[in-house]
């Protein structure tokens, strides 16, 4: 896939037009459909010189991983999954890297600054059940998390939530119930956070808060589930999965491969 371009500074808000695969399309059109998450390395508002922020961004139906630095006007296309029957599911950055997780659950690790260049942290392994989607959280006491969400028809609800330590050798389950002590983990299309509860007032400890992201690829399976949409809470001592917010409760056949809510995290 040859690499595609931003006509206008990134950071800088002006934003023209796109130009890939030989074509121009304006931002309204292609920046509809062709994104599915970025994530920054740091706040552009946290001091600095200003430019030494990264972008990092799964696209074109999640098969492509990209990069951008600020003041660049070029995306760099780093991986592609075109072919290989997998997906990217989500992205994060920790201790100074990127890293990727993929449907059939692939996690890389991205050094940007010296390339980019790619490390394989965990090959990708079928997994027994339906996997709905997955999550990177990187957490405040230095642990990467990865929370997978899966189908479990012998659940009350049909889902459940399975959070695992991502090490440098490999994949390390956790104690579902003790992993986030008095921290709660807020999921969805935009950057995953882990917080502290003391400082959230009305949000609970050891839960995941979840805003339900695009799966298309297991539109199937959700024709199965009692509930899915809007944003949830899973109680991760009582496998209770349960809607937080009335208001976003969506009906209907279609709103599961639709984008759902994100989160804005308050500025600790």
């Amino acid at each position: 896939m040859d690499d595609f371009e931003a006509q206008g500074l990134i950071g800088c808000g002006n934003l023209k037009n796109y130009r890939w695969i030989g074509g121009f399309y304006e931002p309204n059109c292609l920046g509809r459909w062709f994104y599915q998450k970025a994530v920054l390395s740091r706040s552009p508002s946290k001091g600095g010189d200003g430019d030494d922020y990264i972008v990092m961004i799964i696209h074109q139906e999640s098969k492509c991983l990209s990069f951008v630095k600020a003041g660049q006007s070029k995306w760099q296309v780093a991986s592609t999954l075109s072919g290989s029957g997998d997906t990217y599911l989500d992205c994060a950055h920790h201790k100074g890297r990127f890293y990727a997780v993929t449907l059939q659950g692939m996690v890389e690790k991205w050094d940007v600054l010296d390339g980019p260049t790619r490390e394989l942290i965990v090959s990708a392994r079928p997994h027994p059940g339906c996997i709905l989607t997955r999550h990177l959280v990187s957490t405040p006491w230095g642990d990467l998390l990865q929370v997978r969400v899966i189908l479990a028809v012998h659940n009350p609800d049909g889902i459940a939530f399975q959070i695992c330590k991502i090490d440098p050798d490999g994949l390390k389950k956790v104690v579902q119930e003790k992993v986030l002590m008095d921290h709660a983990l807020f999921l969805g299309l935009n950057h995953s956070a882990c917080l502290p509860t003391k400082n959230l007032p009305g949000i609970r400890p050891h839960c995941i808060y979840f805003s339900a992201p695009v799966i298309a690829h297991a539109f199937d399976w959700l024709l199965q589930l009692r509930v899915w949409g809007g944003v949830r809470t899973y109680d991760l001592v009582t496998g209770k999965f349960e809607l937080a917010v009335p208001s976003c409760d969506h009906k209907g056949l279609f709103y599961g491969c639709m984008p759902s809510e994100v989160w804005i995290t308050q500025n600790l």
